[in-house]
């Protein structure tokens, strides 16, 4: 599967949302944000599973954990805050 794919390692996330198989989306998606943490779509797609699971306190140590690792990410920053507001965006869809 290419595991070096990142971009391969996003669609497999999205098979696992897809499928209910949330924790494994998450896993599959964090490992591309750490390796691209300015991947817009790959965090918007870590919160719009973080809205289906409605746990706002995890997706809040999720996205503080990657701030930590990445503090020079527009894309990290700007979900963090969202997260410690409460909000979401509207994530793009599976089907784009």
């Amino acid at each position: 599967l290419e595991p070096d794919n990142l971009w391969r390692q996003v669609r497999l996330g999205e098979l696992y949302e897809a499928q209910g198989r949330y924790d494994d989306s998450l896993a599959r998606y964090r490992r591309v944000l750490v390796g691209v943490p300015d991947s817009p779509y790959t965090a918007s797609r870590v919160d719009a599973v973080y809205e289906l699971v409605d746990d706002p306190v995890r997706r809040l140590r999720e996205w503080t954990g990657l701030a930590e690792d990445h503090p020079d990410s527009q894309v990290v920053r700007q979900h963090l805050e969202l997260a410690r507001e409460g909000r979401y965006v509207d994530a793009p869809s599976l089907c784009e």
